[in-house]
């Protein structure tokens, strides 16, 4: 049976090397264009313009987004657009990649924890807040996630299992351990990321139950505490 040290090398080990750009056909917009963006237009923030595309297909799906009229409201050129990301579905994949990417060098296990179910405990904490900071990334999984497609593939393949795959391991080994009780992936992963993080994405129904902001200071504090003991507690068998 795998010692608590072996075991937090490989999910560090794992963890690194699974996050990555993407790459071959789930490259999304790079596989389909030649090599390299043409140059930025003199004044276009690109930040800021895939900054509002992610907000946009988060609110109102992917179907409902107009490229021709957000180019319109950001003041940029439609043109611009399909040269840069050659169309609506590579806006997607840019958007995605520029909203998911930061994540994989958040949600990253604690080198300094020896203990495995600390390192679980850190690692649900760290997830939480960036979720709190990113909710867009939480209302586009909600929209993606109704359906399966090439879309939903992109994101899972690249963003999702990356994450996954390393918690799935050290969850596996708590439970070898008898340090928790047994439970599949799938519920521990919704548990988290779909019932955790509701008041972030869910933010008008989340103020009709409570007026304060579950997103900033001490509420988002105390919700990442409790939701923390609620799920480390509820599966620590007390050995």
């Amino acid at each position: 049976m795998t010692d608590d040290h072996s075991i937090r090398t490989l999910l560090l080990v794992a963890h690194s090397s699974t996050h990555h750009a993407p790459s071959g056909r789930h490259a999304g917009i790079a596989a389909k264009r030649p090599p390299g963006r043409p140059p930025l237009a003199q004044g276009v923030d690109e930040h800021a313009f895939l900054e509002a595309a992610l907000h946009a297909f988060a609110l109102h799906g992917y179907d409902a987004v107009s490229v021709r009229e957000l180019s319109r409201e950001q003041g940029v050129s439609h043109g611009w657009v399909n040269e840069r990301f050659g169309s609506k579905l590579g806006l997607w994949h840019a958007a995605v990649d520029h909203g998911f990417r930061p994540q994989a060098s958040v949600v990253t296990f604690d080198p300094t924890l020896t203990d495995p179910l600390e390192q679980l405990e850190h690692g649900i904490r760290q997830f939480l807040l960036y979720s709190a900071e990113h909710p867009e990334l939480l209302l586009v999984m909600n929209t993606e996630g109704a359906h399966d497609g090439q879309r939903l593939d992109y994101i899972h393949e690249n963003y999702i299992a990356p994450v996954l795959n390393p918690f799935g391991r050290l969850v596996n080994h708590l439970i070898e351990q008898r340090r928790i009780r047994p439970v599949a992936a799938r519920t521990f992963f919704l548990l988290l990321a779909h019932g955790a993080t509701a008041p972030f994405g869910l933010v008008a129904l989340a103020a009709k139950l409570d007026s304060t902001d579950p997103r900033s200071g001490q509420t988002l504090e105390d919700h990442i505490e409790n939701v923390t003991r609620i799920l480390i507690d509820g599966l620590r068998t007390g050995r």
